[in-house]
């Protein structure tokens, strides 16, 4: 990814596609674990800033952009969307992203969000059944959650560093995903935490409080407040708090004693 990886043979199968992962290759055969090493080592690697800053000057966010709608293993988008979660961080990828009314690749990591969260099933086992591995059950929980986490992330980074056109462009094709994210009864903590802090950053934007208001995500958001821990918890508070400047969600809000829920974490 990002500039010549090795001299070696790959094979893959075109297949056509819309959206996320559009004009991407299927891959074959033992070219799917050289692409998920190389996708983890890249993750990882993208920790550093200065690793951040050189991926940014290669093709890197395009070639992850085509495999987050690869349809083999889904470990495979699931680690190309933690990659892009973590190049989007840089004011230029993000830029990228947002241009031309998303369509440079914010739109496409929206829909990426929301194929998964209408299809994750409500929770994966916590221990394997009888005859299936650890491995696989593994396998299958990083494809599902990690995809969807990661796609979230990425969307969470793009809001909060996004200019008030940015942020109605991504309301547009994002809010309603977000919503359902955090309703979802298949979604982490983390997955909620997330949705719920971009949620509240488009709650900064006042003139998208009434179409967040169509979406009615009070009663998830609270629901995630009494419901889930930690920042999860915390940030769905915090976006409670945002969308009250909204009177028919301060009423809401209101009607189900969230007031008192939210001043536990934000001052008033």
């Amino acid at each position: 990814l990002g500039g010549g990886l090795a001299p070696r043979q790959v094979t893959k199968k075109k297949k056509n596609a819309t959206g996320a992962g559009a004009g991407s290759e299927a891959l074959e055969g033992d070219n799917v674990d050289l692409t998920l090493s190389v996708l983890a080592a890249l993750t990882n690697v993208l920790v550093e800033e200065s690793a951040r800053v050189a991926a940014a000057d290669t093709d890197a966010v395009a070639r992850l952009l085509r495999l987050l709608g690869e349809s083999g293993p889904a470990a495979i988008p699931a680690r190309a969307a933690s990659a892009l979660s973590r190049l989007a961080r840089m004011p230029t990828v993000a830029s990228a992203l947002l241009a031309d009314g998303g369509h440079g690749g914010a739109a496409a990591v929206a829909q990426f969000v929301a194929s998964h969260v209408e299809t994750l099933p409500p929770a994966l086992p916590a221990a394997p059944a009888a005859g299936i591995k650890a491995e696989a059950v593994a396998a299958a929980e990083e494809g599902a959650a990690g995809a969807w986490d990661a796609g979230v992330r990425t969307l969470a980074v793009l809001i909060a560093s996004s200019d008030t056109g940015a942020r109605t462009m991504l309301a547009g094709c994002a809010a309603a995903t977000l919503v359902s994210c955090v309703a979802a009864a298949g979604a982490t903590d983390r997955i909620v935490g997330n949705a719920a802090l971009a949620i509240a950053d488009l709650g900064k934007e006042a003139s998208l409080l009434p179409l967040l208001a169509l979406l009615q995500p009070i009663a998830p958001l609270l629901k995630a407040c009494h419901e889930r821990t930690g920042a999860a918890q915390k940030n769905a508070a915090i976006a409670c708090a945002r969308l009250a400047h909204h009177p028919p969600m301060l009423a809401t809000l209101k009607e189900n004693n969230g007031l008192e829920l939210i001043y536990r974490y934000v001052k008033p």
